[in-house]
């Protein structure tokens, strides 16, 4: 007779599973690896885990956290590849690259806008000979 788990014990243990691999994700000591994989993310690449001994000898004879174009079955296939933190292959399409393109130059606008207003703005202002009207 097989061993049957009933499926509270199956899906109790996807979730652990699911809930350590993501925070070995997260778990990453480098925020612009962090902010590179949430961008590659929300631009539509897929995250596969490097779930067995062979896949991850192989992906750490890549280039690491690194966007490389591959052609697989004739089409451009974009690759991020981080054996280290997440142990994982990003993969997208060229139309996710260019989502990727846009969202990484609109964070790096938002960074520099942020820079300059903090640059510009004066160390301590004296508001009292603006006189506002404190009824407020």
């Amino acid at each position: 007779m097989q061993n049957m788990r009933n499926p509270f014990q199956s899906t109790l243990m996807l979730t652990l599973v699911f809930t350590l691999v993501s925070v070995g994700c997260l778990k990453s000591s480098n925020p612009k690896t962090n902010d590179t994989e949430r961008l590659l993310a929300a631009s539509g690449f897929k995250m596969r885990l490097a779930d067995t001994p062979a896949k991850l000898t192989r992906i750490k004879g890549l280039a690491q956290r690194k966007i490389l174009v591959h052609r697989s079955e004739g089409k451009l296939l974009y690759v991020y590849v981080d054996a280290e933190h997440c142990r994982c292959v990003y993969a997208g399409s060229k139309e996710a690259y260019r989502r990727y393109q846009d969202l990484a130059l609109d964070q790096q606008l938002a960074a520099e806008d942020r820079r300059n207003a903090n640059r510009d703005q004066p160390k301590e202002m004296d508001w009292s000979e603006w006189r506002f009207d404190q009824s407020w």
